[in-house]
């Protein structure tokens, strides 16, 4: 604004940010070489307003004044912004310094050969439970087994359930995935579930026996889901079958659900269920290259 035919000192800070912009357009283009909207639009804002300042008269042929008004409430702006930088400063760089410091973590965690070693110090199970009916998805071929052992609706089951899922859709021919049930044999609603699964699997299919699985780890209830899906018609044969997975259970010590099983050794516990999906790779290549190993071994003998 123009004061007594001088300009003010507002004025003259409205054209301040002009050399900021460019420098903010020449870090995109050539430094970050990717635009972000919300710089060009504060670009545009700024520019827009020094446009109108200058269109407003001559820069040039009037005088600029600045009076002690103006002095004072500057100076007073500027103190608020020195005063945000100072306490945002430091929680910036302890910012920065989390986020180095959880890079360092996942890339620690997600070491493939700290995973195996952990995985190795636990007993080697026999996880074959001999002709016993069982779900197995994926290869059937595979030289990596996973061995789930679950319960229908159990709660802490559901986030591991999907995890299996996207494990299988991601890796179809690099896993076997059995599926081991561990229930109360005197729970008459959770045994009809996990028979009818048995059932639904031996006489309709994985993939039916699939769907049923999931709709048991969604949001169905039980009622509904015995509606959906009937009641199973070999009572007796199914529960002698879920007999025999709570015994294998017992006999190898695990009384809880989920439990997680590679190649017949225990996940570790200090690993997160669902990190398992960043070692499968390296799991299906690790056990390929010991099954050939053996192979070669045997062929020699």
């Amino acid at each position: 604004h123009l004061v007594n035919g001088n300009y003010s000192g507002w004025y003259v800070i409205s054209l301040l940010p002009l050399p900021i912009t460019g420098f903010s357009l020449f870090y995109q283009f050539k430094v970050a070489k990717a635009w972000c909207m919300l710089c060009l639009a504060l670009v545009g804002v700024l520019w827009a307003q020094a446009a109108l300042v200058l269109l407003e008269g001559s820069v040039w042929s009037n005088n600029f004044f600045v009076s002690s008004t103006e002095i004072t409430s500057m100076g007073f702006v500027f103190l608020i912004l020195f005063g945000i930088w100072g306490l945002w400063r430091p929680n910036r760089q302890e910012l920065k310094r989390l986020k180095a410091d959880k890079a360092r973590y996942f890339k620690l965690k997600r070491n493939f050969s700290i995973f195996q070693k952990l995985l190795q110090k636990s007993k080697v199970l026999d996880i074959n439970n001999g002709n016993t009916t069982e779900i197995v998805y994926g290869n059937e071929n595979s030289p990596l087994e996973l061995l789930l052992v679950t319960s229908p609706f159990c709660g802490h089951c559901k986030r591991l359930h999907r995890l299996m899922e996207l494990i299988l859709r991601t890796h179809p021919e690099k896993i076997r995935l059995r599926i081991r049930f561990f229930v109360k044999l005197n729970n008459a609603p959770l045994v009809g579930i996990a028979s009818r699964l048995l059932e639904l699997y031996e006489i309709r299919g994985s993939q039916v026996c699939k769907e049923a699985m999931n709709d048991i780890y969604g949001d169905m209830d039980q009622d509904y889901w015995l509606e959906k899906w009937e009641e199973t018609y070999n009572k007796t044969f199914y529960k002698q079958e879920l007999k025999f997975h709570r015994s294998w259970c017992l006999e190898n010590g695990i009384n809880f659900t989920p439990a997680v099983f590679i190649n017949g050794q225990s996940y570790p516990k200090i690993y997160d269920r669902e990190d398992l999906i960043y070692f499968i790779e390296d799991l299906y290549e690790a056990v390929l290259k010991r099954k050939l190993k053996n192979e070669v071994l045997e062929n020699t003998l």
